[in-house]
């Protein structure tokens, strides 16, 4: 059982007890429908048929209502889980990554709008559902040690760390962009292939410097490359004194949000802050929503470039190597700006959170890619294949660049991340060749 969250009581009589459930699923409905910053603690007692003073002997405010509903649903998915992986043996490491992704999204799914307003309501480094992720992780790495056997206990808490976190991006972005059935499938299949060749990898006792068999294919030259897009600005004032004022204002709230986080920072205050009037922030930022992309858009232009000149310099060179590279390029840039990544990517709804607008522009980039190297093939296969590598490798930079992983730590786990996509690739490759389909 979970412990129980601050800021509440539990009752002991039966009645109570509907009384509370009932609370609690009404509350959930709404966060649902109407986000969870939209719903007062009237509206939640107003909806239950229940006086606001019965709300509030349950739950001391709206957040202690949050962190029940979070209980609930992880101990429903904890126990999905244990469920699924008994009789580990007797199921290949594929089977097993796909019945533990399905037993997650099969719980997740039921209440989807409750979990994007859930996931929304948190803090970015605390969106994969905190206390759910640490009480995976615990499962995950006895069955990484069941899997491979005693080994490196360093090595198997980073195994651990990627496992988790390449497996709930893959739940939470399935869930949260209401795929439908057939492409939720297709990318828990792809990603639990991607799994289950790279744990057989990381079991093998190659020395570390030899040539890794998941990164064995060389790229070939690119042929008809798309160019680097535009990034779409926002109002340019043209005159320089303009433009200074613009880039100011900007630069400020991106100090406060880093600082404040984005909620919590009103135009009015980046106003004071920047030493303008009101009205000239509205001049040239409609409202914050404008100033976050605008953010967002800056921090993934460069990244973009670079990533685009990586791919281009790819002949000759494996996959693995790369993806370790893609890995690196926005690692760094993410990085230098980790708070503030943290406030914007906190800014916006979880299913979003993969960066709204550079995310499509990357999975483009990723299928002309998977093109170049396996020739024209199945483009819904090769939308999962793109959708699974984005997936994995951004929710990969986001954690390593903006939780506090020691230097060490956040390389190992981004290597490993590395290996899992390039290992992911290269199974895919070998089943698309001739004489291997079907």
């Amino acid at each position: 059982m979970p412990p129980k969250p601050p800021g509440q009581r539990r009752p002991k009589q039966e009645r109570a007890r509907v009384t509370r459930e009932q609370v609690l699923d009404t509350a959930a409905r709404l966060f649902g429908e109407r986000g969870i910053v939209d719903t007062s603690m009237n509206r939640i007692a107003a909806e239950a048929g229940v006086s606001i003073g019965t709300v509030y002997r349950y739950f001391g405010d709206r957040s202690a209502v949050v962190e029940e509903l979070l209980a609930r649903m992880q101990e429903n998915i904890e126990q999905r889980f244990t469920e699924r992986v008994f009789g580990v043996a007797d199921k290949s490491i594929a089977e097993l990554a796909v019945a533990v992704l399905g037993a997650i999204a099969d719980e997740l799914v039921v209440d989807a709008g409750l979990v994007r307003a859930l996931a929304a309501g948190l803090q970015f480094p605390d969106s994969g559902i905190p206390e759910l992720e640490r009480r995976l992780r615990l499962l995950v790495k006895v069955l990484v040690i069941q899997v491979l056997g005693p080994g490196d206990d360093r090595k198997y808490d980073a195994m651990t760390i990627v496992l988790v976190n390449t497996g709930f991006a893959a739940v939470m972005r399935a869930v949260t962009l209401e795929v439908d059935d057939r492409k939720r499938e297709e990318l828990f299949a792809l990603t639990a292939r991607g799994i289950a060749a790279w744990v057989e990898t990381e079991g093998d006792c190659s020395p570390p410097d030899a040539p890794s068999r998941n990164g064995g294919h060389a790229l070939s030259r690119p042929v008809g490359f798309t160019p680097p897009r535009p990034v779409v600005r926002h109002r340019s004032p043209r005159q320089e004194r303009a433009k200074a004022t613009r880039e100011h204002i900007l630069n400020t709230a991106a100090q406060l949000f880093a600082e404040r986080g984005v909620a919590n920072t009103s135009t009015n205050r980046i106003a004071a802050e920047a030493g303008v009037s009101i009205g000239t922030v509205y001049r040239y930022f409609t409202d914050r929503t404008v100033m976050v992309e605008e953010l967002i858009q800056g921090l993934m232009e460069h990244a973009e470039q670079r990533l685009r000149q990586s791919w281009l310099d790819r002949e000759g060179k494996t996959i693995l190597e790369v993806t370790g590279r893609t890995l690196e390029v926005i690692v760094n840039e993410v990085t230098p700006n980790a708070e503030l990544v943290r406030a914007l990517v906190a800014g916006v709804h979880f299913y979003r959170s993969g960066i709204p607008d550079f995310e499509p522009r990357l999975r483009e980039l990723a299928t002309e890619l998977i093109v170049q190297t396996v020739g024209p093939g199945d483009d819904r296969l090769y939308d999962a294949m793109s959708f699974a590598m984005i997936n994995t490798g951004f929710a990969a930079v986001l954690r390593a660049a903006t939780l506090d992983l020691g230097t060490t730590e956040r390389t190992q786990v981004l290597d490993m991340t590395a290996r899992l996509i390039a290992a992911a690739c290269e199974a895919e490759i070998a089943a698309l060749a001739p004489g291997n389909a079907g």
